[in-house]
C-alpha cells in the first residue's frame, strides 16, 4: 500500500480508459437484466492512518484512485463509492480502532462504517433496502486471529490482539443456507466457525434473512468483506457473497440479485486496471 499512499503508481491513459470500459460493460449488463450496480473502493489502511507512517514516507497530493474516481465521474455511468473520507472521518469516534492493530484489514468497526456508508447508496435506490443502526447491535470485544503482518514475518503467536464483534440486539436476521470453502489458508487457518456454519475463509455463501420486502444482493468481494459480510447478510433478503473478482453473469442471474457490489481494496486497483484482475 506504500506506493498508493506516495503515489509512485500512477495509472496511465491506457489503464483508466480499460478499467472505465470494464465497468461500463458490466453496468449495462446489470441494467439490461434489472439489476444496480455499485463498485465500492475500501482504503488501504495506510490510507486512514497515515500518520502512523514514518516521516520519510510523504503522502502524495494525488493518489491512483482520485485519478481513478475523477476518470470514471467523467468517462462512466459507474460511480466509486469512495470510503476514505468517512473512514478518517470516523476517527473522531474511534480513534485507533478501526483497522486492527497487526492486521492490514479494517476491524468491525471499520466494517460497520464502511456498511453504512454503501446502504447510504443503496437504500436512495432502493427504499426496501433494511439499515441497521449502532444501537440495534450488543457489541463485544474478543482475541482476533487477523494478525496478518506478523503472519507472513513469522511472528503470528507473538502478539497478542483483539477487536469488536457486532451481533443485533434480537437476535440474528439472516442464516447461511450455503457455502463453500476451497481450504485453509494463511492466517485464516485460525478463523474460527460460526454456530451456522460461517467461517471468515468461505470462497462462496448465501444468506436468507427475515427482512423478506429487501432487495437482494449479490457481492464480488476481497478479504476486506471479512468485516462487511455480517452486516450486509442482515440487510438484504438473500445475500451472496463470492471472494472473486470474476464477473460471472451466470452466477448473478442464479442469485436472483437486485443489487450486484462489486467491491475491491484500494491497493488491488492498480491490478484490476491493469487487466490482471479483470474477467
Amino acid at each position: 500500500s506504500i506506493p498508493d499512499y506516495i503515489g509512485s503508481d500512477m495509472l496511465t491513459d491506457f489503464y483508466l480508459k480499460r478499467l472505465a470500459k470494464s465497468m461500463n460493460d458490466r453496468y449495462a449488463w446489470a441494467q439490461q437484466n434489472g439489476k444496480k450496480l455499485y463498485f465500492v473502493v475500501c482504503p488501504n489502511k495506510a490510507s486512514v492512518y497515515g500518520d502512523y507512517l514514518s516521516d520519510y514516507v510523504n503522502p502524495a497530493d494525488y493518489t491512483a484512485l482520485d485519478q481513478a474516481i475523477d476518470y470514471m465521474n467523467a468517462n462512466s455511468s459507474v460511480k466509486i463509492i469512495d470510503l476514505r473520507n468517512v473512514l478518517k472521518s470516523a476517527r473522531s469516534v474511534y480513534g485507533d480502532d478501526l483497522y486492527y492493530n497487526y492486521d492490514t484489514h479494517w476491524n468491525a468497526n471499520g466494517g460497520f462504517v464502511a456498511y453504512t456508508e454503501i446502504m447510504k447508496h443503496v437504500k436512495a435506490d432502493f427504499p426496501n433496502a433494511v439499515v441497521y443502526g449502532k444501537n440495534d447491535f450488543n457489541i463485544n470485544y474478543y482475541e482476533t486471529y487477523m494478525k496478518d503482518m506478523p503472519y507472513y514475518l513469522g511472528y503470528y503467536d507473538s502478539y497478542y490482539d483483539e477487536g469488536p464483534v457486532y451481533s443485533l440486539k434480537f437476535g440474528p436476521a439472516a442464516v447461511l443456507t450455503e457455502k463453500e470453502s476451497d481450504g485453509n489458508y494463511g492466517q485464516y487457518i485460525f478463523c474460527e466457525e460460526w454456530e451456522d456454519g460461517y467461517r471468515d475463509n468461505l470462497i462462496h455463501m448465501k444468506f436468507k434473512s427475515k427482512n423478506e420486502s429487501a432487495p437482494s444482493l449479490y457481492m464480488m468481494r476481497d478479504s476486506y468483506a471479512v468485516s462487511l459480510v455480517p452486516f450486509l447478510k442482515e440487510s438484504f433478503s438473500e445475500s451472496s457473497f463470492d471472494w472473486t473478482y470474476d464477473f460471472s453473469c451466470d452466477e448473478i442471474l442464479d442469485s436472483g440479485a437486485d443489487v450486484v457490489v462489486f467491491e475491491v481494496v484500494e491497493k488491488a486497483l492498480d491490478n484490476l486496471a491493469k487487466g490482471r484482475a479483470l474477467s
